[in-house]
């Protein structure tokens, strides 16, 4: 394909682009008014605000695997056996510690 018949392929497909690229939205007809729709009331927002502050709860006491089954050195039941894998000489140790890394740092970045 020569240069001239690139760039002409490129003006032709963002033409057709722009032709194509549409608001989604109602027509100003009868009707409507031009008035929106969407109503909210105090009641919705505080059952929405109720529901999302106990899932928030819920998140952080159900999601915390690293302390989890905790032993007297403060370790919970994943850590402790990320360590005995390592010290056995196993690599799924170290994968281990990474995933509850990892998802610990997720779960802390959405509370």
């Amino acid at each position: 394909m020569a240069w001239d018949e690139w760039n002409s392929a490129k003006s032709d497909a963002i033409a057709r682009r722009q032709e194509s690229t549409r608001l989604n939205q109602l027509p100003g007809g009868p009707g409507n008014n031009g008035q929106a729709d969407l109503v909210v009331n105090q009641d919705d927002l505080g059952t929405v605000g109720h529901e999302a502050f106990a899932l928030q709860g819920w998140l952080q006491k159900e999601a915390d695997i690293a302390g989890a089954g905790a032993g007297a050195e403060g370790a919970g039941s994943t850590m402790q056996a990320a360590t005995a894998l390592k010290s056995s000489g196993f690599a799924l140790g170290s994968e281990l510690e990474t995933t509850v890394s990892v998802w610990t740092l997720q779960v802390k970045s959405v509370l």
